[in-house]
């Protein structure tokens, strides 16, 4: 878990260059609204690599294993936008960029206010004086900056929230928020959430997810802001905001070539009358409808001596829906019956075909875990990691969640909750 959260910028860019590569082998036709298509996909992948390279818990890369290549100077910023030019020290404020390709290539613009990626920004700082805020728009390889100041003065007696907001380690299309200190609040406290995408929560604890992958991609990267107010017993409140950037994987490679289907889920079924079920959600970020023909699926043997086992499936087999409007959203099952599955089967990969209406390819992949049995735990019992206090926040998440199987990231979950 420690490496997770030590690591976890350094994955994300891991697993999204891994996309590109796949990109790479798969790009061919679709209409383009991106200036990346028309360029070597190679030294797009590391365009992509190079944008996160500098975010926040990312380890210093070393400069003789970086490419070098040169960056023309082009007049993208138009306006800087500050909410406020005076601040309060620990009072956030929102950044906005008015920026525009003279090419007409918007879509393909990356923002960067500060130290974090995205447009608009929340910005917060603590120390008085004048702040100097670097704003940086570049695409493939041109840039532009600009500098800004605001004033921060100390203002005394009024409440303070401060708001962490992160992607979240395990589930790559989510955001995790945690209200990590309070001043000037007493006794129970509780928190109202507003997620920028037109979502709302409420809770007890200063801890919330929320999943994004329902957003529309039409350029580069998306930016939500986050809002969350705080009242206590004597109705005390403030309001603290931060932002939260995604990159638009999918729309990336649907510029390339090769269109990958947005797609959440659980990646531990549910067993019932010896078949496997998966709720599976998937986005269609076309402007036209799309369908599923074919599935490969894998399935990896609990016993690691015994080769992994491929088998050809139509869709339909295996999902409940296969046709997705134009920028809509399929809730779907997933079903792996017991007769599809060989036996001591630890580990399944999905790959889902298909094509929108005017013939684009599209795919998506599903990896699932499937629970091990009572027969193959017997087997693999020299390697059961015996931890009574983990057994005991186990047994403790079953009856919470009312499952008989947790996942490690439900024990975190409720871990954040304080629930366990």
């Amino acid at each position: 878990m420690d490496f997770i959260k030590k690591h976890k910028w350094t994955l994300l860019v891991v697993g999204s260059v891994a996309l590109i590569g796949l990109i790479i082998l798969l790009r061919g036709g679709g209409q383009k609204e991106s200036a990346l298509a028309e360029k070597d996909p190679a030294s797009a992948m590391n365009f992509y690599m190079n944008l996160f390279s500098s975010s926040p818990g990312e380890t210093e890369i070393d400069p003789s294993k970086v490419g070098t290549f040169e960056v023309e100077r082009k007049d993208f910023i138009k306006k800087i936008h500050l909410e406020k030019e005076t601040v309060c020290s620990g009072d956030d404020f929102e950044v906005r960029v008015d920026a525009r390709d003279p090419d007409g290539h918007d879509k393909d613009l990356i923002f960067k206010v500060a130290e974090k990626i995205g447009n608009p920004v929340i910005l917060k700082y603590y120390g008085e004086g004048t702040q100097d805020i670097v704003v940086t728009v570049r695409d493939y390889k041109r840039i532009d900056t600009k500098t800004v100041t605001v004033n921060v003065v100390k203002c005394p007696d009024r409440p303070l929230v401060y708001l962490k907001a992160s992607p979240h380690p395990m589930r790559p299309e989510e955001g995790e928020f945690e209200v990590i200190k309070l001043e000037g609040f007493s006794g129970r406290t509780r928190f109202a959430w507003d997620f920028g995408d037109g979502s709302t929560k409420n809770t007890d604890t200063g801890y919330a997810t929320h999943n994004y992958f329902a957003r529309d991609q039409k350029r580069f990267h998306s930016t939500f802001t986050v809002k969350v107010t705080v009242t206590d017993e004597k109705n005390t409140s403030a309001t603290a905001r931060t932002t939260i950037d995604f990159p638009n994987i999918q729309w990336i490679s649907s510029q390339m070539g090769a269109a990958t289907i947005p797609i959440v889920y659980n990646r531990f079924p549910v067993v019932k009358d010896g078949a496997y079920t998966v709720d599976v959600n998937m986005k269609n970020i076309h402007n036209e409808s799309l369908s599923l023909g074919d599935a490969e699926v894998e399935y990896v043997s609990c016993d690691g001596d015994r080769p992994a086992e491929t088998r050809a499936y139509g869709a339909g087999a295996l999902l409940s829906q296969t046709s997705i409007a134009r920028n809509a959203v399929a809730n779907a099952t997933l079903t792996l019956t017991g007769g599809m599955m060989p036996k001591s089967t630890c580990n399944v990969t999905i790959k889902l075909k298909g094509s929108t209406q005017s013939g684009t390819s599209v795919n998506a992949t599903i990896y699932l875990t499937i629970p091990v049995s009572d027969e193959d735990l017997k087997l693999k019992k020299h390697q059961v990691i015996d931890d009574p206090e983990l057994d005991r926040k186990v047994q403790k998440a079953k009856k919470l969640l009312g499952k008989d199987f947790v996942t490690v990231d439900e024990l975190r979950t409720l871990e954040k909750e304080g629930k366990l």
